[in-house]
């Protein structure tokens, strides 16, 4: 063995240590940071966890409030749409603008009925809201007015559709006017929307009369039972009316 000098055996020994802590650095040492980072991280994940919960706890009775809030306007504007819209509602509308008017109907046409927006009934029940357990969806429902009418008329038409008690409104407004009898011809379309899965029951609308020169507006030749009524009066009048002899 060679032989070494104080000074040669401190350099190896120092040069030893050295490698020794670069040793340990690398397998020991470094791994415990990692370790170390890795739990910081994962501490700090759940102290923001703590932090956000600490927070709802703290204002658990401001969320609560503003949740009642919220449900609440959610079901003003899901309740101010009709649970339906069916060819019965189009007809009570078609019969009130008529009385509101003086126009004639030539026909009705009955549209598309379109899905617009639906929400899933997941978000229903996590939104946990009173009466509210499906899907609620909302919808449009198309209809087509055809008419004869004056300016004058239009005008008390367009009023009567503002007021006909259902979410809706124009989609269209198209008009000619005939010269040979002065009258607007045209149409006037209409949009209606409704809501369904808002837990409530669709209810027929009640039709008044529609007094006109035809049995009723769809040309189905139903006489009107107003009108039957009314000439079985005239009748049973002439039956008991006796007879004068010249």
């Amino acid at each position: 063995m060679k032989k070494l000098d104080s000074k040669q055996v401190c350099l190896i020994v120092a040069v030893l240590c050295i490698l020794i802590f670069v040793l340990f650095f690398f397998f020991g040492y470094q791994g415990t940071q990692e370790k170390t980072e890795s739990l910081l991280a994962e501490n700090s994940g759940i102290n923001a966890q703590i932090a956000e919960l600490e927070s709802y706890y703290r204002n658990e009775s401001t969320y609560k409030q503003q949740t009642i809030e919220y449900q609440e306007k959610i079901a003003q504007i899901v309740e101010g749409f009709a649970p339906g819209i069916r060819p019965e509602d189009a007809l009570a509308t078609a019969v009130k603008i008529k009385k509101d008017s003086g126009l004639e109907y030539t026909d009705i046409i009955i549209g598309d009925d379109d899905e617009m927006y639906s929400v899933p009934v997941e978000v229903i029940q996590a939104a946990d809201m009173e009466n509210y357990q499906e899907a609620i969806s909302f919808h449009q429902y198309n209809v087509a007015y055809n008419n004869t009418l004056t300016y004058p008329s239009l005008k008390d038409a367009i009023k009567s559709i503002f007021d006909c008690g259902y979410v809706s409104n124009i989609s269209a407004i198209t008009y000619a006017r005939n010269e040979s009898t002065g009258l607007l011809e045209g149409r006037f379309e209409m949009n209606y929307y409704y809501v369904l899965g808002n837990n409530r029951e669709y209810v027929a609308p009640k039709v008044s009369t529609y007094n006109a020169g035809i049995s009723d507006i769809f040309r189905s030749g139903i006489i009107l039972e107003d009108q039957q009524a009314e000439q079985e009066e005239v009748a049973e009048e002439a039956a008991q009316t006796p007879a004068v002899v010249e």
